[in-house]
């Protein structure tokens, strides 16, 4: 399935005006486009500009404490976008929860294909160097 931002706008999504909103990125599922027309309806200094806890957790170790408790940072953001799973509801209070879903399988072998396609991947180096993905 390939999806554009052409055919988001043609949908004409009315997004609410939440205080905060929390999209669920889930991989495969063609939450990037998502995230580039969310980004689009909200000012930038209100997205919160890392989409893992890596990026967030190194921010937050370079500020030693500066930015104060995790969930005063994140709750300054209207949109928080990416990869942090149910986890992020812990710190943040969105008043809208938006996620992608995919068949399960197709979503699977395109997961698989992403990772087989990635050379420096060290499960596919260790795991299953022999798989055949046959459609």
């Amino acid at each position: 399935m390939n999806i554009g931002l052409g055919a988001l706008y043609k949908l004409q999504l009315r997004l609410p005006h939440p205080d905060n909103l929390y999209f669920l990125h889930t991989p495969k599922t063609a939450g990037t486009t998502v995230t580039e027309y969310l980004r689009q309806h909200f000012e930038k200094e209100l997205i919160l500009p890392f989409q893992t806890w890596n990026e967030l957790y190194n921010y937050l170790e370079k500020c030693n404490g500066d930015v104060g408790d995790m969930q005063t940072f994140l709750n300054q953001y209207r949109l928080i976008a990416g990869h942090f799973g149910y986890g992020m509801l812990r710190h943040y209070n969105a008043n809208h929860i938006v996620t992608i879903l995919r068949n399960p399988v197709e979503r699977t072998i395109s997961q698989l294909c992403h990772i087989k396609g990635v050379s420096s991947s060290r499960f596919f180096a260790t795991l299953v160097p022999n798989l055949a993905l046959r459609f």
